[in-house]
């Protein structure tokens, strides 16, 4: 999840490791503003994860009413 591994993220490694990788990306186009076109990549925290999340109900799988 935002190139961490979940071990770091269940350590709380990967607010440290974010933060070290935007300030890196940070330097980098101001060291060279050419090679980006737009913004840099968003290194923030992601807070909710689902791996499964839920699915809305189709109309198709609902059973018929009779």
């Amino acid at each position: 999840i935002k190139f961490v591994t979940p071990e770091q993220r269940h350590l709380g490694q990967d607010v440290q490791l974010l933060q070290k990788r935007s300030e890196v990306y940070a330097q980098a186009r101001e060291k060279n503003p050419m090679r980006w076109s737009k913004n840099t990549r968003n290194w923030s925290r992601v807070t909710e994860v689902h791996l499964n999340p839920d699915k809305p109900i189709s109309k198709e799988l609902k059973s018929p009413e009779n």
